[in-house]
């Protein structure tokens, strides 16, 4: 057997290997999986969780050089069954969270599992960036209410705009305000971090590079909410409440933070780093058939079904 038709071999079983781990996660999880997919489905601020995982392919397909064999490593199986446990934790104790991130953190260690020591460490970001298509940051919006509800009342102050305060309602001589929490910038946050992450394996090869992109692309967009918030009551307020008071702030929010975020990318482009994105490339190591570890990893993940049976 010539060693293409062994590469091709193994590769293909591989292959196998990793549609049943996938589909043991995805059937043992399937209440979790599901209400993670509606989730994005349902809330603009998880859109992009659906696109994680093509992103996380695409990262996969674009890195693969020619010959690259996958071997199977038994190691992060571990790590299977560690996100299994999570899971069943959050199901018993119905925290989704915990169960979203069984789900994920189950799918990028059976992906590791069944690619292999070498190729998942060369591969170990879009692996990794996996665990993005979590729906997180719920817990941040009280703190990012108040941020922008002292921004707004920063902006009045510099503007000698007349401005009382009362908890998250803020009242001008047009009218009143309520930092809603769709005022609070989750859905901008949110994205402009994954975009960050992104963009800092895109661009950068220095770890101070790539954590300074990341902290950018989570603080701006902060900053940026507030400096919004605080616009639109300072025009509602020039115009008599004719402007920006209604819905249509919404529209000028989204077009705002388009060119935030446009700007943050392009600020970071403009300063990548030759050699990005770099990753690693490790000598290939023996392993055991990548069909029995996904295989494994499948019947792990099948595993997270069984307290709802009992």
């Amino acid at each position: 057997m010539s060693a293409t038709t062994a590469r091709g071999d193994a590769n293909a079983r591989a292959a196998l290997g990793a549609a049943l781990a996938l589909g043991g996660v995805l059937l043992g999880a399937a209440d979790g999986a599901g209400h993670m997919a509606r989730t994005w489905a349902s809330s603009p601020t998880y859109n992009h969780g659906a696109l994680v995982p093509l992103v996380s392919a695409g990262l996969v397909w674009l890195g693969w050089r020619p010959g690259e064999r996958l071997t199977g490593w038994t190691l992060p199986l571990g790590g299977v069954a560690a996100g299994a446990l999570l899971y069943v934790v959050g199901a018993v104790g119905e925290a989704r969270l915990f169960q979203h991130a069984g789900v994920a953190g189950m799918i990028a260690c059976a992906g590791a599992a069944v690619m292999g020591c070498a190729a998942a460490w060369r591969h170990r970001f879009a692996l990794g960036f996996l665990l993005l298509m979590v729906p997180f940051g719920e817990g941040l919006v009280p703190l990012l209410r108040e941020v922008t509800a002292r921004g707004v009342m920063a902006g009045a102050a510099l503007f000698g705009v007349p401005a009382l305060r009362d908890g998250m309602l803020i009242r001008v001589p047009a009218g009143d305000f309520e930092v809603a929490e769709a005022c609070a910038g989750l859905r901008f946050v949110v994205a402009s971090l994954v975009t960050g992450v992104l963009c800092a394996h895109l661009f950068f090869t220095t770890r101070v590079k790539q954590v300074a992109m990341i902290l950018a692309a989570a603080l701006v967009p902060v900053a940026a909410n507030a400096v919004r918030a605080a616009g639109i009551v300072l025009v509602a307020e020039a115009t008599d409440m004719r402007v920006a008071a209604g819905a249509d702030h919404l529209v000028y929010g989204w077009a705002f933070f388009a060119l935030v975020t446009g700007a943050v990318v392009w600020v970071a482009y403009r300063q990548a780093e030759p050699g990005a994105p770099r990753l690693p490339d490790p000598a290939p190591r023996p392993g055991p058939d990548p069909l029995v570890t996904g295989a494994a990893a499948g019947a792990i993940g099948l595993a997270c079904a069984l307290p709802g049976l009992a």
